[in-house]
Order: C-alpha cells, then sequence, then structure tokens
C-alpha cells in the first residue's frame, strides 16, 4: 500500500492570514515612519536656521550692522529652499529691523501636516517654536 501524500504548499487561507498580518504591519508602520521623517526634516531646518543665525553673527561682527539680506551672507537668494531635489519642506526667510533681525524655517510642501509649525530665531538667540515641544 501507497502512503497517502499531503499536498505541498499553502492553501487559500493561509495566504490570506499572511497578507492580513502584513497589512496590519504596514499600517502601524507607515505613520510611526513618516514622524521620524518630518522629525528629521525639523532638524535640517533648525541646522541652517542656526547656521543663517551664525552668518548674520559674523556680518555684525565685521560691519556693526545685520545684514538686510541672504544674498550678502552667501545665499543665492533672499528665500532659501530646503529640501530635496525639486521638493521643498522648508523655506528660510529673515526680517530685519534695525538693529534687530529675526529669521524664519517654514514649513512647506508635505511638512505642512506637520503639527510642529515654524521655527524663528532672532539676533538675541531667542528660539521660538510655533508649538512647544517639537522642535
Amino acid at each position: 500500500m501507497k502512503p497517502i501524500r499531503r499536498p505541498l504548499g499553502f492553501t487559500l487561507i493561509e495566504l490570506l492570514i499572511v497578507l492580513a498580518i502584513i497589512g496590519i504591519l504596514a499600517a502601524i508602520a507607515l505613520p510611526a515612519y513618516q514622524n521620524y521623517v518630518r522629525k528629521s526634516r525639523r532638524a535640517v531646518a533648525k541646522t541652517a536656521l542656526l547656521d543663517l543665525a551664525s552668518k548674520q553673527e559674523r556680518y555684525y561682527a565685521i560691519n556693526n550692522a545685520y545684514s538686510p539680506d541672504l544674498v550678502t551672507l552667501g545665499y543665492a537668494s533672499n528665500s532659501v529652499a530646503l529640501g530635496t531635489g525639486s521638493t521643498t519642506y522648508y523655506t528660510l526667510t529673515m526680517a530685519v529691523t534695525a538693529p534687530n533681525y529675526t529669521a524664519t524655517a517654514a514649513a512647506t510642501g508635505d511638512q505642512t501636516s506637520d503639527s510642529c509649525g515654524d521655527y524663528t530665531i532672532n539676533n538675541l538667540n531667542v528660539q521660538t517654536p510655533t508649538t512647544a515641544g517639537c522642535w
């Protein structure tokens, strides 16, 4: 007598259970990943803003006044776009009212859905987030 062989492979129910588990894991992981990406973009914007403030202070040490525009500080234009490729996540701008300045990193594009909002720094090194605890 021949032994009875069990069919090889997976049943449709087993495959559907695996797909459901993958779907649940993806539903949990995707929002966490998006929050991590937004947080890293905030860190890039804050670093760029602090670099702008540093350049402004160097300019002040030499000229005894703050630069009225970003071009004088070595930027390509008076509005600096931060992002990857053609996608912009933050825009750096600066306003000078003698003898003070305020630089702002404003969220744009996909980053506007981030609840943390904008970030500013002034000549007294007062850093002000729109939402406390985010930056």
